[in-house]
């Protein structure tokens, strides 16, 4: 079962942690916390997915649909640390490139 928390950084930014196995009965708790982020005034939401061990398809989805939403509402969502390799293969066997990720999301180190 996955696991989410979200928090403000010293700079301001909405940080949503995202950590364990996303599975498809995840899904609505975790389109929640991240429909929840896009409400809060944070113009920059920061997500850490390092602790994810396993995302299905819902799981990658709500992550676009995240950038896409943020995107529209004047925001920018970026990545704390590139993607795991575990959790890169299975975005990959999904359909979803690394560039996919690039052209969505920012990435910065923390």
């Amino acid at each position: 079962m996955g696991s989410h928390n979200v928090n403000m950084d010293e700079a301001g930014r909405e940080v949503i942690t995202l950590s364990g196995v996303f599975g498809l009965e995840d899904a609505s708790s975790l389109a929640q916390t991240l429909a929840d982020a896009l409400k809060r005034p944070a113009e920059d939401i920061l997500l850490s997915v390092d602790g994810v061990e396993q995302g299905g398809a819902p799981f990658f989805q709500l992550l676009f649909a995240l950038c896409r939403q943020a995107r529209l509402d004047g925001k920018r969502v970026t990545l704390a640390h590139p993607l795991s390799t575990g959790l890169s293969r299975q975005a990959e066997q999904l359909g979803i490139s690394k560039q996919d990720f690039d052209a969505h999301f920012t990435s910065e180190a923390i």
